[in-house]
This record gives structure tokens, C-alpha cells and sequence, in this order.
């Protein structure tokens, strides 16, 4: 009788043990997965970051593309950027440029999705 009472001690032990690290595990994930979506939030809405990225993704589109010329101020030609006729194989060829795909992770666009 001593020995089942020594199992089963032994046995409702660890099995409270187990639930209570489970419950620290679970709220441990939870508040880190609160923290990596309030920090891609914080992100997604920074305006800055989007505007300098898009516009550095336009600069390196122009720089690869001989029919267009890079403007230092793309604010000042907004038309001749927004009318600019841009083949496949030339974003294909500035999106494999460094500055590029590193606009690209910064903007959270999975690094797969780059050759598409």
C-alpha cells in the first residue's frame, strides 16, 4: 500500500508541475507574440519608412532602366515617374541589386517573394 501511495504522490507531482509550467510557457508565448505584433504594427504604419523604401525601390527601377533617367528629387517628377513605362526584365534586374531587396525585407516583403 505504501509503494501505490509513493506512485501515485509521485505521479500527481509531476503532472502539477506539468500544468503550472505549461500555463508559464503558454503566457510567456503569448505576451511574446503581443510584443512581435505591436513591433510589425508599429512598423507597418511608419510612414517614413514606407515612403523612403518605395522610393529607394524607384531610384534602383530608373538606375537599371536605359530609356529613363535617375532624378535626384522624385517629388519634383512625379509625372515623368508615374508615366514611365517599365519593362519586366529591367525590375526583374533591380530587384537582384543589394539596396533593393534590402528596401524589399524592410518593407516586410518575404525574401521568396522577391523573384516573383
Amino acid at each position: 500500500l505504501s509503494v501505490f501511495y509513493g506512485f501515485f504522490v509521485f505521479t500527481v507531482t509531476i503532472v502539477l508541475f506539468n500544468v503550472i509550467s505549461a500555463m508559464f510557457v503558454e503566457s510567456t508565448m503569448a505576451a511574446a507574440s503581443d510584443l512581435a505584433l505591436s513591433k510589425k504594427r508599429a512598423r507597418m504604419q511608419d510612414t517614413n519608412l514606407l515612403y523612403t523604401r518605395v522610393s529607394t525601390l524607384i531610384r534602383r527601377i530608373l538606375h537599371y532602366s536605359p530609356e529613363h533617367e535617375e532624378h535626384e528629387m522624385l517629388s519634383q517628377h512625379v509625372d515623368v515617374v508615374a508615366d514611365a513605362q517599365v519593362p519586366r526584365e529591367i525590375i526583374d534586374k533591380a530587384i537582384l541589386d543589394p539596396v533593393a531587396r534590402q528596401a524589399l525585407v524592410d518593407l516586410d516583403i518575404n525574401v521568396l517573394d522577391h523573384a516573383r
